[in-house]
């Protein structure tokens, strides 16, 4: 998949990018208090290096030769979200998933990483889409015009804008 560049920053999706605007609208307006991309990363597996031993010519040990057998595996999260992020449906850490996939191999991909990152270091790691979390809270100004005509897009137009979201759940919260 082909990475995308904005605000000097490469992602490795449009979806990627749309949860960035949304994040950053979030900290501007207080919902959350920092976020970061692409970190942090942890070791889920170490390398499994195999030492050969190694002699001379005349039969003595000189150093060993090392190769790699199996290569080590790290996870980097999409988002780590600080804040008052569990009032958005917002999980501390994220990965962005598409509203449709193609391979299912990405998702049976993700879902063992998860496991594996929740058993190693008891972090769990959810997958978010970002229009949907944009139809529970708000969707990014930024994402609602398209990117060429800067028409309305349709499945963005009757979204809340992050002040008309705050404007509402101040409202609830008042009448509760």
């Amino acid at each position: 998949m082909p990475k995308v560049e904005y605000n000097n920053l490469t992602f490795d999706s449009g979806e990627e990018i749309e949860l960035f605007m949304y994040l950053v609208e979030a900290q501007e307006h207080g919902l959350i208090r920092s976020f970061t991309y692409q970190s942090p990363t942890w070791q889920l597996a170490e390398p499994v290096i195999e030492t050969i031993e190694q002699y001379g010519k005349k039969g003595q040990k000189i150093k060993p030769k090392q190769r790699v057998v199996l290569k080590g595996v790290t996870y980097t999260v999409d988002f780590h979200v600080v804040g008052a992020a569990e009032e958005l449906g917002i999980p501390e850490y994220v990965d962005v998933k598409p509203k449709f996939t193609r391979r299912d191999s990405d998702a049976a991909k993700f879902s063992l990483i998860r496991k594996w990152l929740y058993q190693r270091h008891e972090i769990l790691v959810h997958a978010l889409v970002p229009i949907e979390l944009f139809r529970t809270t708000f969707a990014p100004a930024a994402t609602k015009l398209t990117a060429k005509t800067k028409q309305p897009r349709k499945g963005y137009r009757n979204l809340p804008s992050v002040k008309e979201f705050k404007l509402q759940t101040e409202t609830d919260d008042e009448s509760h």
